[in-house]
């Protein structure tokens, strides 16, 4: 953080059962990214019906994203120093940029190709993302995300999600049948997980340096806010339904995916 800045960043997160762990596939990707970057934050929960009223609060502007909420979050408030005053960031990538200010070598450590490293960030959220929602976590995650929550954050999420899915309790009493009957989650798991395997294929061929396999997105040695965005995605199916999810990754592509989400854990755990 810059010198000027003596407390740490606010980092508001989505309340749940498992609280202070973190399960939301977006202030996952955040708080990642302040680990890695060893980054001072004190770290706040918020119910999911609460988030509005305190962005609100905080002055935000409302998203402009079509189809997106008006609040939401990973959101981040920025202490008051000096010269500048308080204020409060809504958004992964605008709070990753954001961090990348703080310091010359961030920067390069999350986005180390620049604008292909933000574009590739921005391909996953605009392309991959949506393509595991609609090959299994639409259907098998995200019903079952309520049972996590607290429980003000479960009403809403069973309210807000009734207008275009009905009633989550059906889903999930359906969805848990007809995981039987096709061989059972990790089968399912493995078939919505293939966009995020695809994607890193797409990065390049698994490279060897001094010894090392090179597993992160683009064939690096370390990870970049790319791979938070993948890990993130796939901690949301392991928080909700279990670490079979993550398993049901290790048969697929010499289990690339799988040790990057390990590696990341590993790092965030250490930290």
């Amino acid at each position: 953080m810059s010198a000027s800045t003596t407390e740490p960043l606010i980092f508001y997160d989505v309340l749940s059962k498992r609280w202070p762990q973190t399960w939301s596939p977006y202030t996952m990707r955040i708080l990642l990214t302040l680990k890695h970057l060893e980054i001072p934050y004190t770290h706040i929960p918020v119910s999911y019906p609460d988030i509005k009223p305190l962005l609100s609060s905080l002055n935000v502007p409302e998203s402009t994203i079509k189809g997106a909420p008006a609040y939401t979050l990973p959101a981040i408030t920025i202490p008051a120093t000096a010269t500048t005053s308080s204020h409060t960031i809504m958004g992964s990538m605008e709070i990753a940029r954001y961090l990348c200010t703080l310091k010359p070598s961030h920067a390069t450590v999350i986005f180390p190709n620049a604008d292909e490293s933000t574009a590739a960030a921005t391909e996953f959220d605009q392309k991959v993302f949506g393509k595991v929602m609609m090959e299994g976590y639409m259907q098998h995650v995200l019903p079952f995300t309520p049972l996590i929550l607290d429980p003000a954050g479960a009403e809403y999420i069973e309210e807000t999600k009734k207008l275009f899915l009905g009633s989550l309790k059906e889903s999930r009493e359906r969805v848990l049948v007809e995981e039987q009957e096709m061989g059972g989650l990790k089968e399912v798991m493995e078939k919505a997980l293939m966009p995020i395997v695809e994607f890193y294929e797409s990065s390049g061929e698994l490279q060897l340096q001094g010894g090392e396999i090179l597993l992160f997105y683009g064939g690096r040695r370390m990870p970049q806010f790319v791979d938070f965005c993948a890990v993130a995605l796939v901690m949301w199916g392991v928080m909700v339904r279990g670490e079979v999810v993550l398993e049901a990754l290790d048969g697929v592509a010499e289990g690339r995916v799988a040790e990057v989400v390990r590696r990341c854990l590993t790092s965030l755990e250490s930290r």
